[in-house]
């Protein structure tokens, strides 16, 4: 009965963890990784857990690997935390320099110094993310950074959060950070010199965000702006996972709109699919090392699109 219990204990914690809204897919990666790996790996629980999980939240890498080893697969490696939103037990300094020394950053800091001018730039990213969090730090504190755009990203509001963490970490030094709400960021596209996006899921031929990146990055090419994709090798999904697997785009539940009018219907949307190729994408993003999907995982996962369409 005790162990019953303990399982039973486990199973809210980890549907709390998937449904926390204030934090990134490495984040949550995270914490579902320290929370059921010793437990349910291969285990009929943890195969029900995993089509959980699963349907909570198809398109995020982390989880699918999360699942993917609850359903029998290779044990997933440890998940580079997002800046601010890990563990309370870490500080905050400890984290931002953990994610700093990460080598998808380091990566993403290289190119962006290379696509930006030598005296400075402006650089504009959508939602937040922990790896584009520490390229921004990184490129602060070597002074490349003249203007930093965002918007709000509604609902979650994680823009506005960021605003507030960078503002308060720099201070009056040097680099000005603006707010806007989501429809006016696309517009402010021509003001700045490289667009840094993050990622819930990587694939050769593009990645899945926040509803609202593709038109961003439509209006960059328009303009000549360069994209830099800025994420961790956590965001391939397992081996054999592609875009005709995700259900895309992914609607979320009705109240997430506020107030609509009496008897008019609702549609929301979380993810969507950015069709992004080349430069703009991680070097790993063309052959990740990573393990193989599951049949059931696929399987899911196409019951899902099905169920969608």
């Amino acid at each position: 009965m005790g162990q019953e219990a303990t399982m039973e204990d486990v199973h809210r914690q980890a549907v709390r963890i998937v449904f926390d809204r204030d934090r990134g897919a490495s984040a949550i990666g995270g914490d579902l990784r320290e929370l059921l790996v010793p437990y349910m790996g291969g285990t009929e629980a943890g195969a029900r857990l995993a089509r959980e999980l699963i349907t909570a939240k198809p398109v995020m890498a982390p989880i699918l690997h999360i699942a993917n080893h609850l359903l029998g697969g290779p044990e997933p490696g440890p998940t580079p935390r997002d800046l601010g939103t890990a563990s309370h037990s870490i500080g905050a300094a400890e984290k931002g320099e953990k994610k700093r020394l990460d080598p998808s950053v380091k990566e993403a800091v290289r190119r962006a110094r290379r696509l930006l001018p030598e005296s400075g730039g402006r650089v504009m990213t959508y939602s937040a993310s922990g790896t584009v969090e520490a390229v921004f730090e990184a490129l602060h504190a070597d002074g490349l950074l003249t203007h930093v755009y965002l918007s709000e990203a509604q609902p979650g509001g994680e823009g506005r959060a960021l605003a507030a963490r960078l503002t308060a970490d720099w201070g009056p030094r040097g680099t000005e950070v603006f707010l806007t709400h989501d429809a006016a960021l696309a517009s402010l596209v021509p003001r700045v010199d490289l667009l840094t996006i993050g990622a819930d899921l990587v694939l050769p031929r593009g990645l899945v965000n926040k509803v609202g990146t593709a038109q961003l990055v439509e209006r960059a090419h328009r303009e000549g702006v360069p994209v830099l994709v800025a994420a961790a090798h956590e965001k391939a999904p397992p081996k054999g996972v592609r875009q005709v697997h995700l259900p895309l785009p992914l609607e979320t539940e009705a109240g997430e709109l506020t107030d609509p009018p009496t008897g008019v219907r609702t549609v929301g949307l979380a993810f969507e699919w950015v069709d992004i190729r080349g430069r703009a994408l991680p070097k790993w993003a063309s052959d990740p090392d990573v393990p193989p999907a599951e049949p059931a995982l696929i399987e899911i996962l196409e019951g899902l699109v099905e169920a969608r369409a």
